[in-house]
């Protein structure tokens, strides 16, 4: 048997029996313990679904006889009691029990164990199994960006400066429709066809994504998900307060229980001169990387859409570097190339002061005035930056120096 811990649940596979037990919305009391079954094969010849949506309480015997016998009738080439027993047995320790608690050992290094690296479903956008933001106004391409990833990564491939690490995607849209998803996607393989080896699954959120997390959890589950796109914060918690550090508590609590990668789409705050996103500071605080999208300014009708992303907050990397790109748009298809964004003067200048300083010491440290010099702002401005940001992103280093926090 093996056994897979999901949000709510668990995923019980018997490969040589063919047969998958699929148990959630589990509910324990102190006389029983519920939990939803779905049971299923994947033997020519019998109808995969063998139950479900059958509610039973995994301590009561003569509803677990019930559930065998009739599973026997619809299938009689496994063996049921064991496997009904097996389920139950590791399903209701691990209920009782709870996480397990691991050591942190620091020695492992030294007795040449191999140290866990990071890893990236999307590098240099997406950690594995961590929650990143893509925060900026509208028009920034965020929605083009973050389907782009979720291609790269059904595709496993490397693009336009994008890498990712094959596996299953799930779009959860609050903003859009299904059509405009497929359009996009069409447009993107029109010109790039290396990416239709690929082909994200689609999901219109139409209630708030903790409300729906059971159905959610169970698409992660059903086709082992390993990104999850969410487009976007503000309709995915359901337009309560925003402001309130307890909605993006809830919002990052049913993201971390389903352990994947995911990649939320979101607005910024208006009239601040240096951008974040919209609502409490919870939101940047618990997300574990946070990237702002930035557009270059141009004529109407232009058929070119140049883009920067600027890595505005993390805890597992320091700052990464900026990444660009360029759009081509046209009737019959939509070029992406890669862009380099120091070398726009547009996207340059399109950053706040201090996001311009903190993206130029990530070069190296600098003088005040020779930050002043190389981001063409007045040296009187740059300077209370530097004091404001001092012990926050920025440090003084001594003879005039400033670096960035590590």
């Amino acid at each position: 048997m093996i056994a897979e811990r999901t949000y709510g649940g668990f995923i019980f596979t018997f490969p040589e029996a063919m047969v998958t037990v699929m148990m959630d919305r589990i509910v324990k009391n102190k006389r029983a313990i519920y939990a939803r079954l779905d049971v299923r094969t994947t033997a020519p010849g019998y109808n995969p679904v063998l139950l479900q949506n059958m509610v039973t309480n995994l301590i009561s015997l003569p509803a677990k006889v019930t559930l065998i016998k009739e599973l026997a009738k619809r299938f009689n080439q496994a063996e049921w009691t064991g496997t009904i027993e097996q389920v139950y047995a590791h399903a209701i320790r691990v209920i009782e029990e709870g996480e397990p608690v691991l050591t942190i050992d620091p020695a492992r290094a030294a007795d040449g164990a191999a140290v866990p690296s990071l890893t990236w479903r999307v590098s240099p956008l997406v950690l594995d199994l961590q929650p990143t933001v893509l925060f900026g106004e509208k028009g920034t391409m965020k929605s083009y960006l973050a389907e782009l990833v979720g291609l790269v990564v059904e595709s496993g491939m490397s693009f336009s400066g994008l890498t990712g690490l094959a596996g299953k995607v799930l779009i959860v849209d609050y903003e859009s429709e299904y059509a405009e998803f497929q359009r996009r996607a069409h447009l993107l393989a029109a010109r790039h066809p290396e990416l239709v080896t690929g082909c994200p699954l689609y999901y219109r959120g139409t209630i708030p994504f903790p409300d729906d997390i059971d159905k959610i959890a169970k698409l992660v589950a059903e086709h082992d998900v390993k990104l999850l796109i969410i487009d976007s914060l503000a309709m995915a918690c359901g337009g309560v307060d925003l402001f309130s550090g307890e909605t993006a508590t809830r919002f990052f609590q049913v993201i971390r229980m389903l352990k994947v990668a995911s990649l939320t789409v979101a607005h910024p705050q208006k009239n601040s001169e240096e951008k974040t996103i919209y609502g409490t500071v919870f939101f940047t605080n618990l997300a574990r990387s946070v990237w702002q999208v930035k557009r270059v300014e141009t004529s109407p009708g232009a058929s070119v859409t140049r883009i920067g992303c600027f890595h505005e907050d993390a805890n597992n990397t320091g700052r990464l570097h900026p990444i660009g790109f360029a759009f081509t748009f046209a009737d019959d298809g939509i070029t992406i190339e890669p862009h380099n964004v120091f070398a726009d003067h547009g996207l340059v200048h399109a950053q706040t002061v201090p996001a311009r300083i903190r993206h130029l010491l990530t070069a190296g440290k600098r003088t005040a005035q020779e930050i002043a010099d190389e981001i063409n702002a007045p040296l009187a401005q740059v300077k209370v930056r530097l004091s404001e940001g001092n012990g926050s992103w920025c440090v003084k280093l001594g003879n005039g120096l400033w670096g960035l926090k590590s």
